[in-house]
């Protein structure tokens, strides 16, 4: 199911007129190219190597030129080459196949005599004055020509392409050539996918992507440049010991995938990788797309995971906003609603040593996949601390809050499985993931710390997975215990902070939402001294008046269970963000006068 909607992703990529030139074709792959030779139809080198390299500005405002990807030829088994004899590219490669000279000192020359053989097997022939111009500049190249070159040490160990002087484009994309190209690459796919690593028998069947007889692919290209993977690049389909294989079959012959049908996923998944339509959460990297091309595959990229307001432009806001403000009335946005009925496809993968898994998939339509994002803002929607806080929190900075803040990252970095489950809970609709409660409570008994964040989340698990009616702020109305008790505990701080003395958050503040029995008592005696010390103790003694009228007039309870000490947390949340606001209007007040 996930390869065959790659597949179909390709082939919409391909048909599409604004996205066709920025896919490639079969035989073919984006690679990083930093130079050109131009060459006159003669094979003369016309000039030193043309710069193809493109500037990019870093988060430090620093410029730097950095290669271009080009779509270049290749094939499976040069798209991965390895070993001692690694196979040349066509009309492109390094410095050491091109000009027969690296970075480091070697036989560099061997292997310029191997793209030179290469080339001539594959274009000798080919009636074409771009094809015949390289073969020249290759056989009379001259190798001390580069010696003098303003640029070397830039040049040397980058990827070089060629161009024909005073005409567009490069040599290899001239149409004689692709033909040719992509006749040896059929011919050079089928020898190399045979069995005994390319030295055996080819094997048909039927293609799992496809459903159609076709050569099975031995091995699958490489996914490339894959958050947190390998920098050679990483397999989704690999097997490579024998306890994984069955029935005599090695290598990727046991999940059956045709040649054509191993290249159109796998271009797919690194289209994706290097697009727009990907967010990385932790270490999970989720990837996105409809079944036809709709404006809904831009805002879902912007929903889940909204960021900061600093990183949100203004076209960004307006598409929150619009969404939003659309889903209060039961509908989508215009710009998706003829849109409703669309698939839509989430795919979330992680790096696991050389290979790529799959934690996360589901199909859905543009409209359910909306539905179910709004609800999920609105269940975890509650009033801030500040309002330089973002209005709708992303998974990631929800799942910061389960780990010690520290300022080295990858010491504490949050649990993978919990990431990948809340991000799958937000975009299905499914209950949260049942340890993330324990998680967060767990974080605030340790540091004493009850923020945005976790307020937010708790308040959507409550919502979704308790059935709790929780409001976004404080409910004078609201006679839970446990809420009636997290806004006592609030009150209780409030008055000792006003005193002057440390608060009692960070000494009491687990042990209040878990036993209250044995800690409010002490609480509210400590408490009559500090009403009598502070500047607003009246206030204070009103409001432990009023919410101790509202509690059962037995004792305290003992014990409150989890899901109860979520509710203490946002009773505690609420009562603590209103008195800090009550606060700021009696300052303002006393200023004005």
């Amino acid at each position: 199911m996930i390869l065959t909607a790659l597949s179909n992703y390709y082939r919409r990529l391909t048909q599409d007129p604004d996205t066709r030139d920025s896919v490639p074709p079969f035989g073919f792959s984006r690679e990083k190219i930093s130079w050109s030779l131009v060459l006159t139809p003669e094979g003369e080198l016309v000039d030193e190597p043309k710069d193809e390299r493109h500037p990019v500005t870093d988060a430090k405002g620093k410029t730097r030129l950095v290669p271009t990807e080009i779509i270049v030829p290749t094939t499976t088994r040069t798209a991965s080459r390895s070993g001692k004899n690694p196979p040349p590219n066509f009309l492109w490669d390094n410095t050491k196949y091109v000009l027969g000279a690296a970075k480091k000192p070697g036989d560099s020359k061997k292997y310029f005599q191997r793209f030179l053989r290469h080339n001539e097997e594959i274009g000798g022939d080919i009636d074409d004055v771009g094809m015949q111009a390289v073969l020249n500049f290759l056989r009379n190249w001259d190798f001390s020509e580069m010696e003098n070159w303003e640029n070397l040490k830039e040049i040397l160990g980058t990827n070089l392409v060629f161009r024909l002087v005073g005409e567009p484009g490069f040599i290899h994309q001239r149409p004689r050539i692709v033909e040719r190209w992509q006749k040896f690459c059929e011919e050079d796919e089928a020898r190399f996918n045979r069995t005994h690593k390319g030295e055996g028998k080819p094997v048909f069947g039927t293609c799992l992507i496809l459903g159609e007889k076709a050569q099975i692919a031995r091995v699958h290209r490489q996914i490339r440049n894959f958050p947190g993977g390998q920098p050679s690049g990483n397999a989704i389909i690999s097997f490579n010991e024998n306890a994984f294989e069955s029935y005599g079959r090695d290598q990727s012959f046991n999940a059956p995938v045709s040649i054509r049908g191993a290249f159109e996923y796998t271009t797919a998944l690194n289209y994706l990788l290097a697009s727009d339509q990907k967010k990385l959460i932790g270490d999970m990297t989720l990837l996105f797309w409809a079944e036809r091309k709709t404006p809904a595959e831009k805002l879902f990229g912007v929903l889940i995971n909204p960021g900061n307001r600093e990183e949100i432009d203004t076209e960004t806001t307006r598409q929150l906003k619009d969404f939003f403000s659309a889903a209060a009335r039961g509908e989508l946005p215009a710009e998706i609603k003829p849109d409703a009925g669309v698939r839509f496809f989430v795919l979330g993968l992680a790096p696991s040593a050389a290979r790529i898994s799959v934690v996360l998939w589901y199909v859905s339509t543009v409209e359910e996949i909306s539905k179910n994002l709004h609800r999920h803002f609105e269940n975890i929607s509650i009033v801030k601390e500040r309002e330089s806080q973002p209005d709708y929190l992303g998974v990631w900075e929800i799942m910061r809050e389960t780990v010690p803040k520290s300022k080295d990252k990858s010491k504490n970095s949050p649990s993978p499985a919990l990431t990948s489950k809340l991000t799958e809970s937000a975009i299905t609709g499914k209950e949260y993931p049942r340890s993330l409660l324990g998680v967060l409570m767990e974080r605030i008994r340790v540091d004493s710390e009850v923020n945005y964040p976790r307020a937010a989340m708790i308040k959507g698990i409550l919502i979704r997975n308790h059935k709790k009616e929780v409001k976004m702020s404080l409910d004078p109305q609201n006679t839970q215990v446990p809420y009636l008790l997290g806004r006592l505990f609030a009150v209780l701080e409030a008055a000792q902070k006003d005193a002057g003395n440390e608060t009692i958050r960070e000494r009491y503040f687990g042990a209040a939402a878990a036993t209250p029995r044995r800690v409010f008592p002490l609480l509210l005696s400590l408490t009559q001294h500090h009403i009598a010390k502070g500047e607003f103790g009246y206030r204070y003694d009103r409001l432990t008046a009023q919410i101790m009228d509202m509690l059962p007039a037995q004792q305290f309870p003992a014990h409150l269970p989890l899901e109860q000490q979520g509710l203490f947390a946002l009773g505690y949340y609420h009562q603590r963000n209103d008195l800090y606001r009550g606060k700021e209007d009696k300052n303002e007040e006393k200023s004005e006068e």
